[in-house]
């Protein structure tokens, strides 16, 4: 500090302008003379305010709206040292946030600056006197002098010393202001190892700037300069707006038992360093005190650096419906600021009434990780949109609550794991989402119950059903089905002939991942002395079968094995077994399947010929459907002795088992059908849904082989006409004493 420094300028935060706007009335020429080493010497200052309204950084610290001044002072010293001195600082209402000092002489040029670090704590702590202020910088002054090179390192310290009342010429007018009264103390030490300080104490106000100020150097121990600074004419560009205070309106609902409270905001313009104090009372509109609403009266105190409070006025439930009514909260007086709006319209509305519903999607389901949740939702409603509503609720049903439970709950993506939901202000309902957890267990469907509770600040509506909403949360499991379908017959075979299987499928309702599926076997026919399964080409030897990924479902082969026994027509059951890792299916025929194995051994020469063709010949002509769908010429000998009736299916096993005819009920005396369909014999339906007989009618270019089954049953099944190939198996299962098959075959020309 080899020369002193003076740090004063006048600013105005409360005048934010546009950005960067000089202002010509605020520039201040202030004639000065100060003591210097004994030396008077004559000093101009020149100080110019530049507000801000944008957001700006100021070495790192952000504010939004402030005051910058530029102060420039040109003076000369004894000995003709010319001095440059040039301040820059910036403030908000708050407190100072920078100040950088650049002073260029003879003896080269220093740089200071003092920064608050913490801006937002700043406020709070000056106004508690005494108070340390968060450590500014330090600045570093390069240099030298005549006897040779120094330099100088700067540290600073500020404390606030309290508010003080300050008096404040404008032009012909006196004020009386508060002032936060404010101690800089930067201190210097020399590479020589000498020192010193300059100490200022400013007054701040932040409608005016600082107003009032003293200043002392020291070196060495030594005070070489000290004077106070007074702002004795300020000069605005415009006038200042008042301080003012206001008062919102509030809309509230009437609680259904109790009491509720109305808050109404005061809001203060801007904020000042000393309180400001309002005093109101209510007033009754078409709500009555005492009935409505509590009458309210006091003082509400806004304390420094605050800019607004609140006012609370209790509302009374009184079980009537009545429709809005109104009430008001006035302002009546207030010190340290003027009235704006001192009026705030209370309107009470009647209470809410609160209803849930889980009709914008009733049902979930459990997903596989990866996949998008398949979520359900609770819809809670009221009738009144005032104000945020807390309304509770309980939980019940199937299911179990929480992530190792069976499912989540969740408002707006935040997890909901007490018991009740906010409403926010201004909306009609919120929806409550219910997330189930993949559990990987086979599980029934469950369910989530959730029922409104009461309580004092809603009413619940008078319709039961609207108290309490439902969502099922269905299994992501696969559901698994068995069935014979259309081959639900096998038959045995001589050595030599191709094998006449059964298929049994089991199905699942979806593609994903590996199944091991279980079953068990029953029936009359004996596992791998009457049948072998094969599945996927593979022995099926055990009890379980495995469904590919990428597949729906498997086929399980029935192979019979030939035992030259005669014997009866023997079953062969599947039934699927329970595991953890599917569903079985609600229906309990989809849960087992049967196959029925034919035998070929018969002690009697029980056959079936054709008058117009031999086994596995050429069908003429005149029998196909186009030559003119005649009847085949059909004969058959020595059938069981315990025959009581005949049924005839014939299919092309070229295309799937297409069905060309069925025939039953035929009465056991039959022997051909030479002369025709017997008497009481009824025909079902084929594969072009007509009934009767459809000759072959293939495509050219394959010979098909029509085989022509001939059924013996052991009792007379009287059935209806009209059945399908699958319906009259299904009849003719158990009753079947043999049968006979003639393949004849077709090419078609072309």
């Amino acid at each position: 500090m080899r020369h002193s420094i003076p740090r004063f300028e006048a600013v105005e935060p409360r005048l934010l302008l546009s950005a960067y706007q000089l202002l010509a009335d605020n520039c201040l020429d202030i004639g000065n003379t100060w003591q210097y080493d004994g030396t008077l010497t004559k000093s101009n200052f020149v100080a110019v305010n530049i507000p801000f309204v944008a957001t700006r950084t100021i070495t790192g610290t952000q504010i939004v709206g402030g005051q910058q001044t530029y102060l420039r002072q040109t003076h000369m010293q004894a000995g003709a040292d010319h001095v440059y001195e040039d301040e820059n600082l910036v403030l908000t209402q708050d407190a100072v946030l920078l100040y950088k000092y650049v002073r260029t002489s003879d003896f080269g040029t220093e740089t200071q600056t003092v920064r608050d670090d913490d801006p937002l704590e700043v406020l709070p702590r000056m106004m508690n006197p005494g108070a340390s202020i968060p450590a500014f910088g330090h600045g570093l002054f390069d240099g030298s002098d005549n006897s040779g090179a120094w330099q100088e390192t700067d540290t600073s310290a500020v404390t606030f010393l309290g508010v003080e009342n300050v008096k404040l010429t404008l032009g012909a007018t006196t004020l009386t202001v508060a002032a936060m009264k404010v101690k800089m103390r930067i201190t210097d030490v020399y590479s020589d190892g000498g020192s010193g300080y300059n100490e200022e104490v400013y007054w701040l106000n932040p409608d005016y700037g600082i107003i009032k100020g003293t200043y002392v150097s020291a070196e060495d121990g030594k005070v070489d300069t000290a004077y106070s600074y007074i702002l004795h004419s300020y000069s605005l560009a415009s006038p200042l707006p008042p301080r003012t205070v206001s008062i919102d309106d509030v809309q509230v609902a009437e609680p259904a038992r109790g009491t509720s409270k109305a808050v109404f905001t005061v809001t203060l313009s801007d904020a000042v360093m000393v309180p400001v104090t309002v005093s109101y009372c209510t007033a009754g509109g078409s709500a009555t005190a005492g009935a409505d609403f509590t009458a309210t009266s006091g003082k509400l105190t806004i304390p420094p650096g605050q800019t607004g409070g609140t006012i609370s006025v209790a509302i009374r439930a009184d079980s009537l419906v009545e429709g809005a009514e109104t009430f008001s909260v006035n302002l009546t007086a207030a010190t340290g600021a003027d009235i704006a709006d001192g009026v705030g319209d209370g309107t009470i509305l009647d209470p809410p009434l609160v209803s849930i519903s889980s009709l914008p999607d009733p049902q979930a389901a459990e997903t596989a990780p990866g996949d998008p949740a398949d979520t359900g939702i609770f819809r809670i409603s009221r009738s009144v949109t005032v104000g945020n509503l807390r309304v509770s609720f309980t939980r019940s049903g199937k299911a179990t609550f929480g992530p190792k439970g069976d499912y989540t709950l969740s408002v707006d993506g935040t997890n909901l794991t007490g018991t009740s939901v906010v409403i926010p202000d201004g909306q009609a309902s919120v929806d409550i989402i219910v997330t189930p957890v993949d559990s990987a267990l086979a599980e029934p469907a469950e369910t989530v119950i959730l029922k409104l509770s009461s309580s004092a600040a809603y009413a619940l509506d008078a319709d039961l059903a609207k108290r309490t909403a439902t969502v099922d949360i269905l299994d992501n499991e696969p559901i698994l089905t068995i069935s014979s379908g259309a081959d639900n017959q096998a038959g045995e075979t001589v050595l030599g002939q191709a094998a006449d299987t059964g298929v049994i499928t089991i199905s699942r309702n979806t593609t994903r991942g590996t199944l091991l599926v279980s079953f068990t076997r029953s029936g009359t026919a004996t596992f791998g002395k009457d049948y072998t399964l094969i599945a996927s080409g593979l022995s099926a030897a055990g009890t379980s079968v495995t469904i590919a990924e990428g597949q729906d479902h498997v086929d399980i082969i029935v192979t019979p094995i030939d035992d030259l026994v005669v014997e009866k027509a023997e079953t062969v059951i599947l039934a699927l077994a329970t595991k953890t890792t599917y569903t079985l299916p609600l229906l309990a025929a989809e849960r087992k399947a049967t196959v029925t194995i034919l035998d070929n051994d018969t002690t009697s020469l029980f056959a079936l010929a054709c008058d117009a063709f031999g086994s596995n010949q050429p069908i003429p002509y005149e029998y196909t459907f186009a030559g003119g769908n005649a009847i085949p010429p059909l004969n058959w000998s020595n059938a069981p002795g315990t025959t009581k009736q005949f049924a005839l299916i014939v299919d092309d096993s070229n295309a799937g088992g297409f069905v060309h005819w069925l025939l039953y009920n035929i009465p056991a005396a039959t022997t051909s059908l030479v002369g025709g369909i017997p008497a009481g014999s009824a025909e079902g339906v084929n594969s072009t849904l007509g009934l009767g007989y459809f000759g072959p009618d293939p495509p050219p270019g394959k010979v098909h082989h029509y085989r022509f089954r001939l059924y013996a049953l052991n009792a007379e099944l009287n059935l209806a006409a009209g059945l399908t190939k699958a319906q009259l198996v299904s009849k003719m299962t158990g009753h079947i004493l043999g049968m006979r098959e003639l393949v004849g075959t077709y090419l078609a020309p072309g």
